[in-house]
């Protein structure tokens, strides 16, 4: 789950890595807290379905860190999770994800970004830097929670958690798939978020004052009555298929 100096120890089906550019401040340092903490009670509960289930056929998140964790943040207990969220937090490495972030386009924001690879494409090694920059050659998924409620976040985790955890062969249809179908599923909880909105507002607006009743009583025995014009509404533009990308690294572009 953890890596150090940006060394990965194992390799998976899938590999997912929880990215943030920047370290964050104010009402953003307490939404990275909540989010790791999201995340480490997801990845407990899931790690259960895993048993003797081959890695090559696994997906397995990984958080860049400074210092090796001791084992009660590697397994938090309950109860343990906000602490162990402190910890990552404080001893995240900014620095080894900013160097994996800058081999993609599109990933100047602060983050959190999810990058997911599969493992038929190794990560080369620079060794000549003190952290090992991981260099990809196959094109990975990148998504991107900037500016992402709590609310939001959890729910995007728990979706994309949900949608890469059944054990299978990793591979570029499976990672094309997996994106469509984050892109669908966050665009509808979108469509119904709005529509929840504005059937609120409707109602606000349908329940008048008194006084601006009775000042329209006359009104409604008038020959002229002008009734509502229900306004056409065009069909928004799905704003997660610039959040949630397939990507090739910028080297490989230029190549």
């Amino acid at each position: 789950m953890f890596i150090v100096d940006c060394k990965e120890n194992k390799q998976f089906g899938l590999n997912s890595y929880l990215l943030y550019r920047k370290q964050p401040v104010f009402d953003a340092h307490t939404i990275a807290l909540k989010q790791v903490e999201q995340l480490l009670v997801k990845l407990d509960r899931l790690k259960l379905h895993y048993k003797n289930i081959p890695t090559v056929q696994q997906h397995s998140f990984f958080i860049p860190v400074a210092f090796e964790p001791q084992s009660w943040i590697q397994q938090p207990k309950k109860g343990d999770f906000e602490s162990a969220a402190r910890w990552v937090i404080h001893n995240y490495d900014y620095q080894c994800a900013k160097q994996l972030l800058n081999q993609f386009q599109n990933t100047g924001n602060s983050g959190p970004y999810i990058v997911s690879r599969y493992s038929n494409h190794l990560p080369k090694t620079n060794n000549q830097q003190r952290h090992r920059t991981l260099q990809w050659s196959a094109p990975v998924l990148i998504q991107n929670l900037s500016d992402v409620s709590l609310e939001s976040s959890g729910y995007w985790l728990t979706e994309f958690l949900k949608k890469s955890w059944q054990p299978k062969l990793w591979d570029k249809n499976h990672l094309n798939s997996l994106s469509s179908s984050m892109q669908e599923s966050l665009f509808l909880q979108y469509i119904q978020q709005n529509e929840q909105k504005h059937n609120l507002m409707q109602e606000k607006e349908s329940q008048p004052a008194l006084w601006e009743v009775a000042k329209d009583i006359p009104s409604k025995f008038s020959a002229n009555l002008e009734y509502p014009v229900t306004p056409r509404v065009s069909k928004p533009t799905n704003p997660y298929l610039k959040k949630i990308a397939i990507q090739s690294t910028i080297d490989s572009k230029n190549h």
